[in-house]
């Protein structure tokens, strides 16, 4: 078994002397807490919005839920688990190896299934502006199933990698993937600006204004892809669909509260 992940984390608490240090802790500690909240209820929100709004295409909706079940993940377990290590570390214990290496298994499953999701979303959205007609025909619903089973499948393999593999081996491959599909999406979502930009200039109708919304939404999520908490905001920012299943969400809730106080 690897010990030189145990290694990397117990450098954390070795060095918490230092000067600044355990303020940073308690702060990482008082924002993941906020956070957890926030990313567990929105994306709950979310799976919920995006299962009733029909009007979304399947596979756009399938690579949506694997996106918003694996931030989930991210606000109830990961960042839980880590808000654990720095109270230890802050109390000045250490956690046992087999520990930090369950953290790093799932954390990695989960913030990779995130992001890997995202660049799903962008390519789903390229091809529907870029294919038109094509795209139904091309990606079917079970070839995104296959998509998404795939992500995860991978994720889990590579963290498992880390029992075995050096930390810095494990690292690597982390670095690259996101360094290939941050430039993926980047590059795709200004391919989507610039085709919208050409079929604004050739013709007028609401297709148009279609691509526009996708390009603005693909745009609002490179900027935040990372952070759990906010991927269902904006994503039901930018559909308009979603946002008024929400909407409507939260207004039953409201006036089954006010039935249930007035009973």
């Amino acid at each position: 078994m690897n010990e030189s992940i145990c290694k990397e984390f117990r450098y954390s608490l070795s060095i918490l002397d230092m000067k600044d240090l355990r303020s940073t802790y308690i702060a990482n500690c008082i924002f993941n807490n906020l956070s957890t909240y926030s990313a567990i209820m929105l994306n709950i929100l979310t799976i919920y919005a995006v299962r009733k709004t029909t009007s979304l295409p399947k596979t756009l909706r399938t690579l949506l839920l694997s996106l918003a079940v694996s931030d989930i993940g991210v606000g109830f377990i990961v960042q839980p688990f880590y808000t654990s290590f720095l109270v230890k570390w802050l109390q000045l214990n250490d956690p046992k190896c087999s520990t930090y290496k369950a953290f790093l298994v799932i954390s990695l499953t989960f913030s990779q299934a995130s992001f890997l999701s995202v660049v799903a979303v962008s390519v789903d959205r390229f091809l529907a502006v870029h294919l038109h007609l094509r795209y139904q025909e091309l990606v079917t619903h079970k070839r995104v199933v296959t998509v998404v089973i795939s992500i995860w499948v991978l994720n889990a393999f590579v963290s498992l990698m880390a029992l075995w593999a050096s930390f810095d081996t494990i690292w690597f491959i982390v670095a690259v993937t996101g360094a290939f599909g941050f430039i993926v999406t980047i590059v795709l979502y200004i391919r989507i600006y610039f085709i919208a930009r050409r079929h604004k200039n050739q013709i007028q109708s609401l297709q148009i204004r279609q691509v526009e919304q996708t390009s603005e939404m693909a745009l609002s999520l490179t900027l935040l892809f990372l952070n759990s908490s906010l991927n269902p905001i904006i994503y039901c920012w930018r559909m308009r669909n979603m946002r008024h299943s929400i909407i409507n969400v939260l207004r039953n809730m409201s006036r089954n509260r006010n039935r249930i106080s007035h009973s």
